[in-house]
C-alpha cells in the first residue's frame, strides 16, 4: 500500500533528553518520503500524526504535519468518497510526492505502526515516557502491552 507511515523499530534510540529517534517515513508510490529510513523524532511525529487524523475524522478539511528534523511535511486533505489525499513536501526542490487512498486504510495502517512502536518502546523499558503515553492515549481500545 502507498501513502502509508513505515517505522524502522530496530533503529529506535532514546536521546539523553528522553526523546526518541527512529526511523519514519512514508511510503509512496514512486519514492519514500523524505527518504526511506528518515531518521526523526518518531514518537513525537506519530503523536501528531493522529492528532490531524482525529481533526480530518471528526471536521473534515487540511492539516499539515510536519517532520520534526529538516524542512518536511505532510498535507492531509478529506476528500470525497471516503477519501484522504497526502501531499508530501519539502523546502529542498525535486522532494515530495502525492497520493490519494482510503482514508480508513490509512488510519488502520497507523494504527498497526503506532502499536508496533509501542511494542518496541515497551521492550526497551521506554512505557512510561511522556510521548510513549501521549502515543498510546491515541488507541486506547487496542492493548498493545
Amino acid at each position: 500500500m502507498t501513502g502509508t507511515v513505515c517505522c524502522d523499530v530496530t533503529s529506535f534510540e532514546m536521546s539523553n533528553s528522553g526523546a526518541i529517534w527512529g526511523g519514519v517515513w512514508i511510503s509512496g508510490k514512486e519514492q519514500d518520503f523524505p527518504e526511506h529510513g528518515w531518521n526523526d523524532l518518531v514518537v513525537a511525529f506519530l503523536v501528531e500524526l493522529h492528532r490531524a487524523v482525529d481533526q480530518i475524522r471528526r471536521v473534515g478539511g487540511h492539516v499539515r504535519v510536519r517532520f520534526f528534523d529538516g524542512p518536511y511535511w505532510l498535507d492531509l486533505k478529506a476528500e470525497q468518497g471516503g477519501l484522504l489525499s497526502i501531499e508530501a513536501a519539502g523546502e529542498k526542490a525535486g522532494v515530495g510526492f502525492n497520493n490519494t487512498l482510503d482514508f480508513r486504510d490509512f488510519e488502520h495502517h497507523l494504527i498497526d505502526e503506532t502499536i508496533l512502536v509501542l511494542r518496541e518502546c515497551k521492550i526497551r523499558g521506554w512505557s512510561e515516557q511522556s510521548d510513549v503515553q501521549l502515543l498510546a492515549s491515541h488507541i486506547p481500545n487496542v492493548h498493545w502491552h
